[in-house]
C-alpha cells in the first residue's frame, strides 16, 4: 500500500506575500468594495495597478495557458490559492471608506 504524506503548503503560498514589495504588486492583495455593494460589475473598484479580482483573472489565464512556462505555471497557482485566501478576509475586500483597512495591509 501507498504512504501519502501530507506537506503543508503553508510557507509555499506565502510567496505572494513575500515578494508584493519588490514586485511591487500588493494592489493585487485586495480590492476596496463599498460597503453595502451586493451585486455588480467590480472593475470599477478595481485601481489602475490592479486589484485581487484581476489578479485572480490574470493567474487563472497563466494556469490555463499549456504552453506557458511551467515556473510561471506553478507560481500562478500559488498565487490563486493566495488571493482566494486573501478575499475571505473581510479587511481584504471591503471599504468603509474610512482608511482603516489600510492600517492591516
Amino acid at each position: 500500500m501507498r504512504q501519502f504524506h501530507y506537506r503543508p503548503a503553508r510557507g509555499r503560498l506565502n510567496l505572494p506575500d513575500d515578494v508584493r514589495n519588490e514586485r511591487k504588486n500588493g494592489p493585487w492583495h485586495y480590492i476596496d468594495i463599498p460597503r453595502g455593494k451586493h451585486k455588480g460589475d467590480l472593475s470599477e473598484y478595481c485601481g489602475s495597478e490592479g486589484c485581487v479580482t484581476r489578479a485572480i483573472e490574470e493567474q487563472r489565464a497563466i494556469l490555463k495557458d499549456k504552453s506557458a512556462d511551467p515556473l510561471k505555471r506553478a507560481e500562478a497557482i500559488r498565487y490563486l490559492v493566495h488571493f482566494v485566501g486573501d478575499m475571505h478576509q473581510p479587511l481584504h475586500a471591503i471599504t468603509n471608506a474610512d482608511m482603516a483597512e489600510t492600517v492591516w495591509r
